[in-house]
């Protein structure tokens, strides 16, 4: 089937809120090399307010993966019978390297699309086994091991396919109402001409999670040395850590964990002067945003680069950052942090975080002078 005969088209990225907002220049890419075709996204659906206003797809499926048994079983069968089947896709694209833990590439065989690509099983060891034989299911299985940010490697599949890429920069899509909600809160705060800086404690997993009580150190030195005030933005079940930071910083800050939408948050980060946080979610959404990001990461400088915690692979695209790592992994970790709580990420301090947050600040406040 020839490039110029396709004419539906169907991308499936069921994984977590970040990975979604690193697809954003593949949806643009793949949306301008197919200005006429009818494009259909598959997401989660935690995902869905994130892509709702995405002007690169025509429809949005949602599909809400739970666990392994019958009755899910049954439900991937009427999503796919029902509701894909019936759209005739011609090519479908799963823009995920690592390992196929949402069966998308089952899904992408059973929507009958006459194309399918994606990441081969064998492009890491883990995958190999745990996906094993899941390359039966393609048409085209891309066999790349070179690390690299998730960014390129979601193009890439555009890139073999023959596609051009001119664009690579991320993008958040927000509406008037999310705006009016930014303006409003920062407004009747009276935060307008205020040293804005977003924080967000939490991140998917324990491990990932620098210290609560440090961003409060972290904090109570911005507002002595810069006069900050802070938004604090979480998803839910991470109210705790909100709490701990608004009631700690006394006034000077606003939680908004669990309080937003995705939407409504990615607003909120176009209107700070810098986001300090976890590597999570709302790091990608800041990244997206251009502000200047310090993003704190649990996965060791000596570590595997194609480590799932990698920054190399995860870091922040496109914009000003400052990473910071532990030097080393704690033991019994050695390539990469496999603790269930916060671990090797205690490697990194206090003072660090100081030091990175100076630059940073101190480039915008220069940079502000110059507009002046």
């Amino acid at each position: 089937m020839k490039l110029v005969d396709i004419r539906r088209i169907l991308v499936i990225r069921l994984d977590a809120i970040g990975d979604v907002v690193l697809t954003s220049p593949f949806l643009r890419e793949l949306r301008r090399n197919f200005p006429k075709a009818y494009i259909s996204l598959l997401v989660a659906p935690i995902a869905y307010n994130l892509v709702e206003l995405c002007p690169y797809v025509d429809e949005v499926f949602i599909y809400d993966f739970r666990k392994y048994d019958v009755l899910e079983y049954l439900r991937f069968l009427r999503l796919a019978f029902v509701h894909l089947r019936e759209k005739e896709f011609d090519l479908a694209l799963i823009p995920r390297w690592d390992v196929d833990l949402y069966r998308a590439t089952f899904i992408a065989f059973l929507s009958g699309a006459r194309l399918r690509v994606g990441y081969s099983e064998k492009v890491s060891s883990y995958k190999a086994i745990k996906n094993k034989g899941f390359d039966l299911f393609l048409t085209h299985a891309i066999e790349s091991k070179e690390a690299k940010h998730e960014v390129e490697r979601n193009l890439d599949i555009l890139r073999f396919l023959g596609l051009e890429v001119l664009d690579d920069s991320l993008e958040l899509w927000t509406g008037g109402e999310d705006e009016r909600f930014a303006d409003s809160l920062v407004r009747g705060l009276g935060l307008d001409r205020k040293m804005l800086v977003a924080i967000a404690p939490g991140a998917g997993q324990l491990k990932k999670r620098w210290p609560v009580e440090r961003f409060l150190e972290v904090c109570k030195w911005l507002m002595k040395e810069y006069g900050a005030f802070f938004i604090i933005l979480g998803g839910k079940g991470e109210e705790r850590l909100g709490a701990f930071l608004e009631e700690g910083l006394k006034g000077n800050a606003v939680d908004l964990v669990s309080k937003t939408t995705l939407r409504q948050a990615g607003a909120l980060l176009k209107r700070v002067k810098l986001f300090i946080g976890n590597d999570s979610s709302l790091m990608h959404m800041a990244a997206a945003s251009r502000i200047p990001v310090l993003a704190l990461f649990c996965h060791p400088e000596d570590g595997d680069p194609n480590a799932f915690n990698s920054p190399l692979r995860f870091g922040p695209w496109k914009t000003e950052s400052v990473v910071l790592q532990p030097k080393r992994a704690l033991p019994p970790c050695s390539l990469e942090c496999k603790a269930g709580y916060p671990h090797c990420i205690l490697g990194i301090d206090v003072d660090q975080v100081k030091e990175a947050v100076s630059f940073l600040l101190n480039g915008i406040i220069e940079k502000d002078e110059r507009n002046n």
